[in-house]
C-alpha cells in the first residue's frame, strides 16, 4: 500500500483527443465528481444502470473507447496518456512490492459497472499484474469495505506505523502480518485498510518474502551469537531495521526484525538451536 500522485494530465484533453467522443458531456460531469462516489457510490450506480437501459449502447461503447483506443498503441495520441499512467509509479501502490512492476493499469471504480468513468483520470492506476488479478471487479457501496485508492488515500504513507508483526513461537518459525490501528484513524479507515491488506492478500505476500530474507539472515546472526553474545546480535537487528526505515522500502521487513528483537523466545531458546 502506498500513496502515490495522480498524473497531471487535464480530463478535457483527454477527451479532446478522441474524435468525436461520444457521451463526453457525462465524462467530464462525472469525473468532476469523483471524490463524492467514495460517500455515495450508488447514485453513480443507480445513473449508469438507468442510462444503460435507456440506451443499449452506451455501456459497451465507453468499455471499448478505453480498451480499443485509449489503451491500444494503435493510437498514438492517446496511447500516451495511458503510458504516463501506467510509469506513473516504479512499484504497483496498491501492494508496495518493489519487484512487483508496473504491467497494467486500474479501474478502481470497474468500468463494466461504471461505465461513465472508463477514461476518468481519477479513476485510473497503475497496478502490478497480482494485484490486477486479485482486486478484479471488486467494489463496495460501503466506504468501510473500499479498498485503498493511491491517489486519494493520505494515510497509507505511514506503512511503517501500522504494519505489524508477530513472531509464531515454534521449532520451524513463522511470522503473522496484521494491520494495526493507529491512534489518529477511525474504525472506517482501519477496516479499508485491513480489507485491502486481506483482499489482495498482502499477508501472504509479506509473510513469504520476509521469511525467505530471513531463512538466509538467521544464519549470519547464529554465527555472531556464537562469535560474540546476545548483544551484538541485537545490535545487528538494530542496524538491519535502521536501513529499512532509512531507505523506505519493505515495510514488512521493518516489522518483522522489530517483532524478532522484542521476541524472548528467539533469544531464550530459537537463535541456540
Amino acid at each position: 500500500m502506498k500513496k502515490i500522485n495522480k498524473p497531471e494530465i487535464d480530463q478535457s484533453e483527454i477527451c479532446n483527443t478522441f474524435n468525436n467522443l461520444k457521451y463526453k458531456d457525462i465524462i467530464e460531469e462525472k469525473s468532476l465528481h469523483y471524490s463524492t462516489y467514495f460517500d455515495d457510490l450508488k447514485s453513480l450506480y443507480d445513473f449508469e444502470t438507468k442510462k444503460s437501459k435507456e440506451d443499449s449502447l452506451y455501456r459497451e461503447y465507453m468499455k471499448k473507447m478505453y480498451s480499443q483506443r485509449f489503451s491500444n498503441k494503435a493510437y498514438p495520441l492517446l496511447y500516451k496518456y495511458y503510458r504516463i499512467i501506467r510509469s506513473s509509479s516504479t512499484h504497483c501502490p496498491y501492494c508496495n512490492y518493489p519487484t512487483h512492476s508496473i504491467k497494467q493499469v486500474d479501474h478502481y471504480f470497474p468500468k463494466a459497472l461504471f461505465p461513465s468513468l472508463a477514461l476518468t483520470i481519477e479513476n485510473l492506476v497503475p497496478i502490478c499484474m497480482d494485484c490486477n488479478r486479485l482486486k478484479f471487479e471488486y467494489h463496495s457501496f460501503n466506504k468501510s469495505e473500499m479498498l485503498i485508492h493511491p491517489y486519494y488515500d493520505e494515510f497509507v504513507k505511514e506503512g511503517f506505523e501500522f504494519i505489524n508483526c508477530e513472531v509464531i513461537e515454534k521449532d520451524n518459525i513463522g511470522f503473522d502480518f496484521s494491520i494495526k490501528k493507529l491512534n489518529d484513524w477511525d474504525d472506517v479507515i482501519f477496516n479499508r485498510v485491513n480489507l485491502h491488506f486481506k483482499n489482495l492478500e498482502l499477508d501472504k505476500l509479506y509473510s513469504s518474502d520476509f521469511e525467505a530474507d530471513f531463512s538466509v539472515y538467521i544464519e549470519e546472526l547464529k554465527e555472531l551469537y556464537i562469535d560474540c553474545d546476545e548483544n551484538s546480535v541485537k545490535e545487528a537487528l538494530r542496524r538491519k531495521i535502521r536501513s529499512y526505515k532509512k531507505s523506505n522500502i519493505k515495510p514488512w521487513y521493518y516489522a518483522g526484525y522489530n517483532a524478532i528483537i522484542n521476541c524472548s523466545w528467539f533469544f531464550n531458546y530459537y537463535i541456540k538451536q
